[in-house]
């Protein structure tokens, strides 16, 4: 009689570390198969091998490799990884930094940011505390506060780092459980050492959430809290994007403010108040017009 380990796979979440460190462990969640009667996460056993091209990586070389889960447990076995943070990467995405570019912001908060190859000489990190529209984020976590990242190079110009980039921070906002970048599912945040997520030039807003703890396990739930921004966006590309959108600086930090249509139905209502205003400037315009015709024929009767 053969006995088959169980077959799980596991979803993964971006991790990195410094060059010379040992490589750290990533968050992750069971994305399928099932746990025996009475086993936990913890009974699994996961563990990582850190992988390049050619097999385990070295931890001394920057670059960005590839996170492979593996059960220490033999009733089960690891038989699909995938990424968390991209829909393409198998397996999860690990990268190895060389040293990164700090910032300190107005509330006390330090960020570090981190790119393969480094940031050229001269670039600043800026990070700065944003307001947001709550209504398109996910209403099931409490939203705490935002920050917005951009860079600045030599010149004093601001630019976007070609291709992606991590955020790192070494302590949490008060209350903050939860980490999220928009488009993206909840990232669960360590209470102490340095929390890290991915960003773009697309995407540089990070989101901080309060809400219930996961205690004792590397289990991160496969939340998605795009479901209700998706169909936000949906009803608003309908809608010139100057209808919606407008940034503006308010008291001594620079606020990104985003105002949008939140269904199509407002969409239609954009329109209609679009299309009122134009007919009360035909109205003003045509009467104008009449008046002047009379002017013009009460003057030549005079004469």
């Amino acid at each position: 009689l053969t006995i088959n380990p169980r077959e799980i796979g596991l979803t993964i979440y971006d991790c990195f570390s410094i060059v010379g460190e040992q490589f750290k462990t990533p968050q992750f969640y069971l994305r399928n198969g099932t746990l025996v009667n009475g086993d936990t996460i913890d009974d699994l056993g996961i563990y990582f091998e850190i992988r390049d091209f050619d097999g385990i990586a070295d931890n001394g070389v920057a670059g960005k490799y590839t996170a492979i889960g593996i059960s220490a447990n033999k009733n089960y076995v690891v038989k699909i990884c995938t990424s968390a943070n991209s829909g393409i990467w198998q397996g999860g995405r690990y990268w190895v930094y060389t040293q990164g570019i700090e910032c300190a912001t107005q509330d006390g908060m330090d960020f570090v940011a981190y790119t393969e190859g480094g940031f050229s000489a001269g670039v600043r990190l800026v990070v700065q505390a944003v307001d947001v529209n709550q209504d398109l984020l996910d209403g099931e976590k409490p939203f705490l506060c935002a920050y917005k990242v951009s860079f600045v190079d030599e010149y004093g110009d601001e630019f976007v780092p070609s291709g992606e980039y991590t955020i790192a921070w070494s302590r949490n906002p008060q209350g903050a459980k939860w980490v999220s970048v928009f488009n993206n599912g909840f990232e669960y945040v360590k209470a102490n050492g340095q929390n890290g997520i991915t960003l773009d030039g697309e995407h540089n807003v990070i989101y901080f959430f309060g809400g219930e703890e996961k205690d004792g396990t590397n289990l991160v739930p496969a939340y998605v809290c795009v479901a209700l921004a998706c169909a936000l966006l949906l009803g608003v590309v309908v809608c010139r994007a100057k209808r919606y959108s407008v940034c503006k600086e308010s008291f001594k930090n620079y606020v990104y403010v985003r105002e949008m249509a939140q269904t199509s139905v407002d969409c239609e209502n954009v329109e209609q108040v679009e299309h009122k205003e134009q007919s009360v400037k035909t109205e003003k315009k045509q009467r104008h017009g009449k008046e002047n015709k009379e002017r013009n024929r009460a003057n030549k009767e005079q004469k």
